[in-house]
């Protein structure tokens, strides 16, 4: 099997130019023909090498096996606060499960939508936003709302910043672990700790549904979810907000650089928003067939999450190579999304892709954006109904573009994919009065 180095790497043909503009699919998708669907990355800072799975075959057998070989890596790079006892994933997946689902994220529309609404109010023709920071803070407020009991935690900006250093030093390796380590971090963890403590221990007596559903899980389970362990789980709330608020923007940059879409997914939010807060059926149906389309053509071509980091538990062999407990894995499992043989024309954003006629996203393997197997995103369902709602509505009250007109898009890669920030839009125009 092939071990490479960073130097090694970078030397891949069309590898670096990715890597500068923060296409990181496009980048495995690099590695995958020069290298084929398995390698051994040894990082600089690292004293184990990654294995590195890629491809459809990768993702079938993580697809298949995950749940009994691999698990997250539990570290710094996934949480906040340090993990003081093991708590069952599938025990919390099911716990957590009805705060995920998108039935209760319809069952809330209208207090999405009324957040919403507030955050636009203070929008005026000619403002110039930063489209990423702006949808952050938007999924931010929805959800520490919806989720947490509070309007915001004040500290969104310093979780993303420490998420990005944790994945570079523990997570993979590229910069030394004492990066991770300094006065000023740990007073930012601090600072993120408490906040994510005082949402659990100031909940009172009807706390919000994220929390009540934890408290729940402490009740039922106190040895394997006790009660002292419980903040650090509301991080995985901050988390939800990045990527979704990462997602909407990808979606606002690209309706505002393809005209023609933007004229077809009008005409459905207009239809849709007929009044202030629509049916979640209506959400739902071929009503805004486009506007799905639109969002799982930039899912495909800006994951939120291209890779995972997975511990082996149960030893096992892959590719002919023996892991052992402890051994470390990177699923690349968005690099299909960017194959020729998997998605005609893949550098191209083709809506058509998922019509009934093609399909291509129902190959098995082929179109996984929120991971596979057991370790899947447990609230991809929910992301749709939270992109669509949002985007509808954002189309339907505004006109934007994006400025200047030459913007070439880059991406900020870690800790999810995300807009950078000369990405600007411009309100051009308000459509509709926004309801009072």
């Amino acid at each position: 099997m092939n071990r490479l180095g960073l130097t090694h790497t970078l030397r891949i043909p069309g590898l670096l130019r990715h890597l500068l503009h923060g296409r990181l699919g496009q980048a495995f998708a690099a590695l995958y023909r020069a290298k084929g669907p398995q390698f051994l990355f040894q990082a600089p800072f690292s004293r184990r090498p990654l294995l590195v799975l890629m491809g459809v075959d990768s993702n079938l057998w993580a697809a298949e096996h995950s749940d009994r070989y691999l698990r997250p890596l539990f570290s710094r790079a996934q949480q906040v606060g340090e993990r003081r006892a093991p708590m069952n994933e599938a025990m919390l997946n099911e716990a957590l499960a009805p705060v995920r689902s998108a039935a209760h994220l319809a069952d809330n529309l209208e207090t999405l939508l009324a957040t919403s609404y507030n955050v636009m109010s203070e929008w005026q023709v000619g403002d110039v936003l930063n489209a990423g920071e702006v949808c952050q803070r938007l999924a931010e407020r929805q959800l520490c709302t919806l989720g947490l009991g509070v309007e915001s935690l004040g500290c969104m900006s310093e979780f993303v910043a420490l998420r990005r250093r944790d994945l570079l030093t523990d997570g993979l390796g590229l910069l030394p672990k004492s990066m991770r380590r300094s006065p000023f971090i740990e007073r930012e963890r601090r600072r993120i700790d408490r906040a994510l403590h005082d949402c659990v221990f100031g909940a009172g007596d009807d706390p919000a549904k994220w929390i009540a559903a934890l408290l729940q899980a402490n009740a039922d389970h106190p040895h394997l979810l006790p009660l002292i362990d419980l903040p650090p789980h509301l991080a995985e709330v901050l988390m939800a907000a990045k990527r979704l608020g990462d997602l909407l923007a990808m979606c606002l940059c690209t309706l505002a650089s393809h005209p023609d879409l933007r004229e077809r997914v009008k005409q459905e939010a207009d239809a849709i928003f007929s009044s202030p807060i629509p049916a979640p059926s209506a959400l739902a149906s071929e009503q805004v067939d486009i506007t799905r389309r639109v969002y799982f053509e930039t899912l495909r071509l800006f994951p939120p999450v291209p890779f995972v980091l997975r511990e082996v538990m149960n030893p096992v062999s892959i590719g002919g190579r023996d892991l052992s407990v402890g051994a470390r894995v990177l699923t690349a499992q968005c690099t299909p999304h960017y194959l020729e043989e998997e998605f005609k024309d893949p550098a191209t954003f083709d809506i058509d892709r998922f019509t009934a006629d093609r399909a291509e996203h129902l190959r098995p393997g082929a179109f996984a954006p929120f991971g596979l197997g057991s370790h899947a995103c447990p609230a991809s369902d929910q992301s749709e109904l939270y992109v669509l709602a949002n985007l509808l509505a954002l189309v339907h009250y505004f006109n934007f573009q994006v400025t200047p007109s030459s913007y070439t898009l880059r991406l900020k890669m870690l800790p999810t994919s995300a807009p950078d920030n000369r990405l600007r839009i411009v309100i051009t125009r308000k459509r509709n009065s926004l309801p009072s």
